[in-house]
């Protein structure tokens, strides 16, 4: 009998104790595709002769699923920018890095110097940002570098 009854009571602490449904905690919603903390916008196309900068702007906004929160309660990281995709001979500047996402966002400018030896062509290239929780790739950008003849 006295066995019954203890069993009787763990069914109960199992059943109602613990709410029901268990999910493993995942901190912010990192790895479950829902946490959408920033995203990227911003795309474009500049031509430059052969030498020189080509300048770009990328704008990082604050994710929707934090802007449903209220402010008090958001979780937002600073964002690092860095792109990729560019040829060897090419860099990237940004006029401000690890920026915090907003709503209606915050424009980033950069430019991208191009060196004598890097060859004519059209470069595709990405404006990638991480917060530390997820990384993201969404601004698209193209550097078409002519023959030359200022």
């Amino acid at each position: 009998m006295k066995w019954k009854f203890i069993a009787a009571i763990m069914a109960v602490i199992v059943i109602f104790g613990c709410g029901g449904v268990v999910e493993p905690y995942v901190p912010n919603g990192a790895g479950t595709g829902t946490y959408i903390g920033f995203f990227l916008t911003g795309s474009g196309t500049q031509t430059i002769s052969s030498v020189g900068p080509a300048e770009y702007a990328v704008t990082v906004n604050l994710g929707t699923q934090e802007q449903a929160k209220p402010a008090s309660s958001r979780e937002i990281h600073p964002v690092a920018l860095s792109i990729t995709g560019l040829p060897a001979g090419v860099t990237s500047s940004f006029a401000s890095n690890n920026i915090l996402p907003t709503t209606p966002g915050t424009r980033v400018d950069f430019s991208v110097p191009v060196d004598t030896f890097v060859s004519p062509g059209s470069y595709p290239f990405s404006v990638v940002g991480t917060d530390g929780v997820q990384t993201r790739t969404q601004a698209t950008y193209t550097l078409n570098i002519g023959t030359g003849g200022d």
